[in-house]
């Protein structure tokens, strides 16, 4: 994962390369790692770079491991894990993790 894109609904780029990289803390790009580590999948640069909300990031996991013909892919289950990582990461409360929760305005992600 390059260090330039990562979730966040911050427009203002750290370097002028893309008009889609936006600043990313450590925070951000631990997240990404252990999303993939966890689910065993990559998250493209281009792709974790839209992923603002809870329920986008929750969204494309799913559709990932449904393209990857992961047996026994269900939605609640990867919702409940991918929780479970973010407040792990986070340090927030599970009742904060919603779909609609954007990761830097809300959960306060770098």
């Amino acid at each position: 994962m390059d260090k330039t894109a990562s979730f966040s609904g911050d427009a203002a780029p750290r370097r002028s390369t893309s008009s889609l990289e936006v600043p990313v803390g450590l925070d951000s790009v631990e997240l990404v790692m252990k999303v993939e580590e966890h689910f065993d999948i990559s998250i493209p640069d281009a792709d974790a770079s839209t992923l603002v909300t809870v329920g986008m990031l929750h969204q494309w996991v799913e559709g990932e491991l449904r393209r990857l013909d992961r047996p026994n892919v269900d939605s609640a289950t990867v919702f409940c894990e991918l929780r479970d990582l973010i407040c792990g990461q986070l340090r927030v409360k599970a009742e904060q993790v919603v779909p609609e929760a954007r990761f830097v305005q809300d959960l306060h992600m770098d």
